[in-house]
């Protein structure tokens, strides 16, 4: 599996998890947009610390388009091109 599909994949799993905190009845798949699904800004700091520590990466999302955000499969495909392993020696992800 390929790091985008990795990476949309814990995306989805996180998401999940913080809709099903926070009340929400929503179906995540890579042409959800986020913030239509109800999720705020809080929750994409949640999840962008979250993959940083499921998937030993150190994201870096400085000159990203905010619009890139909004939909999962974008947001993964952004993740694994910005994204680099942390130092710990962690597997790689492709």
């Amino acid at each position: 599996m390929n790091a985008p599909a990795v990476i949309q994949n814990t995306i989805i799993d996180i998401m999940t998890s913080v809709a099903s905190e926070k009340g929400l009845s929503v179906t995540l798949d890579a042409r959800t947009n986020l913030l239509e699904a109800g999720f705020d800004s809080f929750d994409f700091v949640l999840l962008v610390t979250e993959l940083e520590k499921r998937l030993a990466l150190a994201i870096d999302l400085s000159g990203a388009e905010p619009e890139t955000f909004l939909q999962v499969g974008s947001l993964a495909e952004l993740l694994g091109r910005s994204s680099t392993e942390k130092p710990d020696g962690a597997p790689a992800l492709e």
